[in-house]
């Protein structure tokens, strides 16, 4: 059983790691003589033998994906790319992949998912920041405009006014359901 990685996890994501590990506790070790015969066989396309490999290398998925728990992806979401990373690669295995350095190979395109995908969501959290703090000055000049002139004003106004474009009012309202105080909303 899992501990939740010095409480990086949240509960939904502790229970999902323990039933993942259970079922990965029924998948018996391949030893490594076996192992070559598996890659042998994968790379001649062989099905059983890639579905074989992959079962085996699911433990390597929980492995990386704890070195990224709490980077801005769930675990759940590591795991499941981390999965689809091992069917694609087992799928056409890098001919520099042997039984030699398989491991080291898997290990190293893991880090290469999970790198990409915790870049993306950082990179969507600021983007997801920019247009919060864009909605809150939109917000704050409406409110104070509005306040001036005793009345709801429109976006055409307040762009007027402050220089705030038109789009990002509008961008604003949308992001707010069209509850902006002291804007008026007919769009």
């Amino acid at each position: 059983m899992s501990d939740n990685f010095n409480g990086l996890l949240s509960d939904e994501e502790i229970e999902f790691l323990k039933l993942y590990e259970d079922d990965m506790d029924a998948i018996p070790a391949l030893p490594v003589e076996e192992r070559k015969k598996y890659i042998a066989a994968a790379k001649k396309g062989d099905e059983d033998a890639r579905g074989i490999l992959i079962q085996n290398f699911m433990c390597s998925v929980v492995d990386v994906a704890r070195m990224y728990a709490g980077q801005g992806v769930l675990l759940q979401d590591l795991i499941g790319e981390g999965n689809l990373f091992l069917v694609q690669f087992f799928k056409d295995i890098p001919s520099e992949a042997d039984e030699n350095n398989l491991e080291t190979v898997v290990t190293e395109g893991l880090v290469k998912v999970y790198d990409e995908l915790i870049k993306a969501a950082s990179d969507e959290e600021k983007e997801q920041e920019k247009i919060i703090k864009k909605t809150e000055k939109v917000a704050a000049a409406a409110k104070a405009l509005s306040a001036e002139l005793g009345r709801k004003v429109t976006a055409d106004e307040l762009a007027e006014k402050t220089k705030i474009s038109k789009k990002q009012i509008i961008d604003a309202l949308k992001n707010t359901a069209n509850k902006i105080e002291g804007l008026e909303s007919d769009f």
